[in-house]
């Protein structure tokens, strides 16, 4: 299971960086199963 210390999650903040950049109607993510903590993490971030 990955987690954010991971290169490839940085993907995701990348995302956040855009949505608040651009400020979309929509948008769609699609994620793995994580962990609660990780969970936590991208529910505040969005």
């Amino acid at each position: 299971m990955l987690n954010f210390n991971d290169s490839r999650s940085k993907l995701f903040f990348e995302f956040v960086r855009l949505l608040k950049e651009i400020k979309p109607k929509y948008f769609l993510l699609e994620n793995v199963k994580m962990k609660k903590e990780w969970q936590q993490i991208i529910s505040r971030e969005l």
